[in-house]
Parts: structure tokens; sequence; C-alpha cells
């Protein structure tokens, strides 16, 4: 696993990994993305392990405390090579930070949910209870952000 978006020092600000784009770019399929987001400490690594059949302790890092593990936006490493209507196609799992942790605006959570939206073929959206008014907004701003992408 590796970053893609790594947060600055402030955690305001995102800020592309060199690291995550190389690997990235060694891939010659095309390539979907399933991404996973949601509250911190709402289990999206463990989601997305349980997607790759990979336990806790070799695969996307598992927070036990307060603090989010993941910082920024995380990719595993090795692809899912899987055949979609006959073309050859590379998954990748993207983790995310989770939003609401100690310490972050929301504006900073806003652009992690961005970028992870328009970057997702699939997006995940993981919570622990029931869906909050607040998550409804964001699914809404998702989609806002989703016809505007594609629509240009």
């Amino acid at each position: 696993r590796f970053p893609i978006v790594e947060p600055d020092y402030g955690h305001t600000k995102l800020r592309l990994s060199e690291q995550g784009l190389e690997a990235i770019r060694r891939i010659e399929n095309p390539i979907a993305i399933v991404g996973v987001i949601g509250p911190y400490r709402s289990g999206k690594s463990f989601l997305l392990n349980q997607l790759l059949s990979l336990s806790c302790d070799k695969g996307f890092g598992v927070g036990h405390m307060r603090d989010t593990k993941t910082k920024g936006i995380w990719i595993w490493g090795k692809p899912v090579e899987m055949d979609v209507d006959g073309t050859k196609v590379s998954v990748l799992y993207l983790d995310t930070e989770g939003f609401e942790s100690v310490g972050k605006s929301n504006v900073y959570d806003d652009r992690i949910f961005a970028l992870a939206t328009v970057l997702s073929s699939v997006l995940i959206y993981n919570l622990p209870e029931t869906v909050r008014e607040a998550d409804i907004s964001r699914l809404s701003f998702a989609v806002e952000i989703a016809e505007e992408f594609y629509g240009r």
C-alpha cells in the first residue's frame, strides 16, 4: 500500500505523492478504482482488507486508537486483474482518511471526499450507524461534483 495523496503538516491542504503516481503510471491496462469513504474509525480499512481477502496485519493499516490510521488517500499497491467485457482491467482499492476526526476542518474533509469521488469507479460510503443528515448532504455534494466533472 502507498499514498497517492498526502496532507500537509497543518492538515489543511492535500499534495500528490510522486511514489503513488509513479506506481499508477506503470499500469498498462485500463484502471478501475474501488474507493471507500466515511467517518473516521468506521471500518473503511477493515472493509477493504475483507474485499482483498487480506488480514489486517497484511493489508491496509487498521487503527485501534481514537486517532486515524490512514492520512490522506492510500491505494493498494498490487492491482487485482479482472476481465470486464473481454478487456483486462486493473482494479485498484483506495482507502481514505476518515471524516470528522479531531483537529481537521470540514474543508479538508470535503477535499478528501471530492477527490475520492472523482477518482473512483465505484464509491462505497461506509457508515458505522444510521444515515444522518450530514451524510445525505455529503452524498448530494458527491452527485453535484460528479455531474460537474462528467459534464465537462
